[in-house]
């Protein structure tokens, strides 16, 4: 059971150490430096700093708008889930 654990945690950093060294190849050339699942704009690229976090706090801003959106209907549909089970009880 050791062994196993052993080659468990073995796999796990070796793959915590390719991931880093990937991201950083990825991050060094100046138009990748960015995640490739949220890359820059070509207008977040021209424009100055200040304007720059502007454009990232309203992204932000609309996503947790669309996840607010979505948890109250998860909600909402839980809750005529449960008052339909509990009137047919």
């Amino acid at each position: 059971m050791n062994t196993f654990l052993i080659i468990y945690l073995g796999i796990l950093l070796f793959e915590a150490i390719l991931s880093t060294i990937l991201k950083y190849a990825w991050q060094a050339e100046n138009k990748w430096d960015e995640p490739f699942y949220n890359q820059k704009t070509e207008q977040e690229r021209n424009s100055s700093p200040v304007s720059l976090l502007c454009i990232r706090i309203q992204r932000n801003v609309r996503i947790f708008q669309l996840a607010t959106v979505c948890y109250h209907r998860v909600i909402a549909y839980v809750f005529v889930q449960v008052g339909a089970i509990m009137c047919s009880v």
